[in-house]
């Protein structure tokens, strides 16, 4: 019983706080509260590039028997959902330009897609918790770009790591190392944007 309630716990963390649901909801809340009479459009297209795109093609190697899961387990399964996540999020930026959005929303899409390149030249190399950086990305973008209150959303870190860990996706280390590439990267993009 105590077994089965703590993998469930574990899977029902995965679920929750994997990179689909929070890259999707986090910038989708920034957007609305950055500009609320311009937000519906601009969330649409972020939930359709950002998201779905990646979603639907993740997917379809599930089903495929391409790769093994949808949260992608095998770092060697990874390369070619984040090429396709590049080159979604760079649609997305194109059509983000053409119809000029605010700059706040142009750095998460850049982060978007600095992430997605960045995720794909680190997973070549070695295995880290995508999980763990969408999380703390999100949550610190989210902070600085609208209100330092978003913060409070780290507190999931322990959390998040733990149900990483206790289904053996991740070591310690691979979780940890999610959070630091995430707050390298999402600082430098932040940083040239000039909000850090």
């Amino acid at each position: 019983m105590h077994k089965r309630l703590l993998n469930r716990s574990a899977l029902l963390t995965s679920i929750i706080f994997s990179p689909f649901i929070i890259i999707g909801i986090l910038p989708i809340c920034a957007i609305y509260l950055l500009d609320r009479e311009k937000a519906p459009p601009l969330a649409a297209l972020w939930f359709i590039f950002a998201d779905l795109v990646p979603f639907v093609f993740v997917y379809v190697l599930v089903r495929r028997k391409t790769i093994t899961d949808i949260h992608i387990k095998l770092r060697q399964q990874r390369t070619l959902p984040f090429v396709v996540s590049a080159i979604s999020a760079i649609v997305l930026i194109v059509i983000y330009k053409m119809i000029d959005v605010p700059k706040p929303i142009m750095a998460i899409s850049t982060l978007l897609l600095v992430d997605g390149i960045a995720f794909l030249l680190l997973t070549l190399k070695f295995k880290f918790s995508v999980h763990m950086a969408g999380l703390v990305g999100s949550a610190i973008a989210i902070a600085v770009l609208v209100n330092m209150h978003w913060l409070w959303l780290l507190l999931a870190m322990p959390v998040v790591g733990w149900g990483r860990i206790y289904r053996k996706r991740h070591t310690l280390r691979q979780v940890v190392a999610g959070a630091i590439i995430a707050t390298i990267i999402t600082s430098a993009v932040l940083g040239l944007f000039g909000y850090l």
